[in-house]
């Protein structure tokens, strides 16, 4: 069975093996602006579990995907940040599709990437999309703890 913990856990892993990430974390946005300044690694993955669908046999969870790096105070290096984190955020989708258990979810929608700047802390910089997630083979009879 794939739970939260396991799909979080797969995102960690893609962010630890891809050689352009150099910190991960997840958790809800304002742990962004607790987390990001205190540590000056760059570029980021940042995992947000948004809402969850509960189905009879499944249930599809919907994870905002993030990557971003942080830019020079004059906006010099904006674009370049750009085209990098849009990149990587590509990998994470694709090493995320084809890896990982596969047998046990797949992903729904074709994201689409969005850019941002500003967003947490002074000169952040990046892309982010929504991955809707479905995990298979849940809520069977024998699930239920009666």
């Amino acid at each position: 069975m794939t739970n939260l913990a396991a799909l979080v856990q797969e995102f960690k892993d893609i962010a630890t093996s891809h050689a352009f990430i150099q910190r991960f974390g997840n958790g809800p946005i304002d742990n962004v602006n607790e987390t990001i300044p205190n540590d000056g690694k760059y570029p980021v993955l940042w995992v947000i579990p948004q809402n969850v669908t509960l189905d009879d046999n499944a249930i599809t969870y919907n994870m905002r995907i993030l990557v971003f790096d942080i830019d020079s105070s004059d906006d010099s290096l904006r674009d370049q940040i750009l085209s990098d984190t849009l990149v990587t955020l590509n990998d994470v989708v694709k090493l995320f599709r084809n890896g990982g258990n596969s047998d046990s979810y797949e992903t729904l929608n074709a994201p689409i990437a969005i850019p941002f700047e500003q967003e947490f802390v002074d000169y952040c910089v990046g892309w982010y999309t929504d991955l809707q997630i479905v995990t298979n083979g849940m809520n069977s009879p024998c699930d239920y703890p009666l």
